[in-house]
């Protein structure tokens, strides 16, 4: 029979090697999720590492040190979920997200280090009471708290992904739902973790799920259409989609960059009325004047038929962005852009 102590060291061992496997694949682009997701599973695999050891007689001496770490570990794993959450609103980039997360909740954990045992144990036993059950007041607070935000905006992207892209099939977004149910099945194990070693299993596998998962979805189609974005030839942006969430952040970076720079590389381009295609590793860079604008399309396939199929909607294109000024967003005006040139290229 497995005892409580050895199954949070199964669950942490596991936790550690789901987070490191993560970040190891870089599929740190997946709904723009960023190293948090990985830095949240390898803390709390920390931390359930230290809620184990604290119990074997050998680290007695230490057992105060044991219950610290784990405090701190769950709280930095917290953190981790709040700064996906943020990301996934675009509130902030994905980057750096270690040094956000060990600046954010450094009071805390310096608050934890100097406490006494008696205020350790406050906090550990410390239970709150909602509709007659009793939870652990760290289990909701690091575990179920910071999920719930998480979960909402996982639907919300999968929502507007689903308004904006009405043709498409559920099956190609579903990892939303999917991500956002194994989370749901974590925040509602970590209340119940310490009574039933089932729980820590539903744990690993949720975690699991939601790391390893292949979710990105890919509306590309069969016109190789990876990306669009819209720029005025001053380099502000206006509007892009990317219809394959699993090309990689230096691709997608390398087009923003050039297209950010585009008045001073390609001013005599301009002035001509025509643009040259650029050929990446990742497919050809097709771009099409729109009077002020450049429209900039990455695709796999054939970069001919796609520069003929943005030509015959550049007109009409031309005209709805004539009243469009670059600095001043209008989401009506965007979404309309968006329909039509999705339409046009068949991406559905």
């Amino acid at each position: 029979m497995v005892t409580q102590a050895e199954m949070n060291l199964i669950t942490g061992v596991s936790f550690i090697v789901i987070g490191a496997l993560f970040k190891l694949k870089s599929r740190n682009n997946l709904f723009n999720k960023g190293d948090s997701w990985a830095y949240f599973a390898i803390f709390h695999g920390i931390d359930e590492a230290f809620d184990s050891l604290k119990n074997y007689s050998i680290f007695s001496s230490v057992k105060l040190w044991f219950e610290k770490g784990e405090i701190i570990f769950f709280a930095l794993s917290a953190i981790f979920l709040i700064i996906g959450t943020l990301i996934v609103f675009d509130i902030i980039p994905p980057k750096h997200e270690l040094e956000l997360g060990l600046i954010f909740q450094s009071p805390f954990v310096l608050l934890v280090l100097i406490a006494n045992e008696t205020t350790i144990d406050v906090i550990e036993t410390a239970r709150v009471s909602i509709g007659g059950f009793e939870f652990s007041l760290i289990a909701l607070s690091f575990g179920v708290i910071p999920t719930i935000p998480l979960i909402i905006a996982l639907l919300i992207n999968f929502l507007q992904t689903r308004r904006k892209f009405k043709t498409i099939g559920n099956t190609k977004i579903i990892g939303y739902v999917i991500v956002s149910m194994m989370l749901t099945a974590y925040a509602f194990s970590e209340l119940y973790a310490s009574t039933n070693n089932n729980f820590l299993l539903l744990e690993i596998f949720a975690i699991a799920v939601v790391l390893l998962f292949p979710v990105e979805y890919n509306l590309s189609g069969e016109s190789g259409v990876q990306l669009f974005v819209l720029y005025h030839k001053s380099g502000i942006p206006v509007t892009s989609i990317h219809f394959n969430t699993s090309i990689d952040r230096d691709t997608v970076n390398l087009v923003t960059s050039f297209l950010s720079a585009i008045k001073t590389l390609v001013e005599n381009e301009l002035e001509l009325g025509e643009l040259q295609d650029i050929q990446t590793d990742k497919g050809t860079l097709v771009l099409v004047q729109l009077g002020e604008f450049i429209l900039a399309t990455l695709t796999s396939s054939s970069p001919k038929k796609i520069k003929e199929k943005l030509f015959q909607i550049s007109d009409t294109l031309s005209l709805t962005l004539k009243d469009i000024r670059p600095e001043i967003v209008d989401s009506a005006k965007i979404d309309q852009i968006d329909t039509m040139i999705i339409k046009q290229l068949e991406l559905q």
